[in-house]
């Protein structure tokens, strides 16, 4: 009876274990999500209303990416997944989220890690990019204020 107790344990440990690996490989980077806020909370109050603060994204990251998506607030699953190509699981709920944007770093077709930005009282853009991608050459995040 104990060894089947013990086989049992094991398997759960190994299902759960795999799950984990599998479907949570996407780091959500804290470190990052505090100093782009931070970032853009300093070039607001920098900027007048109805003017674009900047921020370049490169000037924040440690890692390598290839891309790095802008998803706004109400972003349903499908449309998440549309906009990166891929199959992503929203980690944020966006749905039903009004209160920050998703932006969401790849590298190598894979999404690698994620990041919440607070809203603004403003909309919050890739710079000169009309499908809110933005790239290691194309790095500047704007943030355009309400008048």
């Amino acid at each position: 009876m104990k060894k089947i107790i013990l086989i049992f344990i094991s398997l759960s440990l190994i299902i759960f274990t795999t799950y984990f690996l599998m479907y949570n490989k996407h780091k959500h980077n804290k470190g990052l999500e505090s100093s782009l806020n931070s970032a853009i909370k300093t070039e607001i109050d920098a900027t007048r209303r109805g003017h674009t603060a900047n921020i370049n994204i490169n000037d924040l990251t440690n890692f390598d990416w290839d891309e790095a998506h802008i998803v706004s607030p109400y972003t349903n699953q499908e449309k998440l997944n549309e906009q990166l190509g891929m199959e992503f699981r929203d980690p944020s709920n966006m749905k039903s989220r009004d209160d920050i944007y998703l932006m969401v770093f790849v590298l190598n077709r894979e999404v690698i890690e994620y990041v919440e930005i607070d809203r603004v009282d403003g909309e919050i853009t890739a710079e000169n990019n009309d499908s809110d991608i933005l790239t290691p050459d194309n790095p500047t995040l704007n943030i355009t204020l309400y008048k």
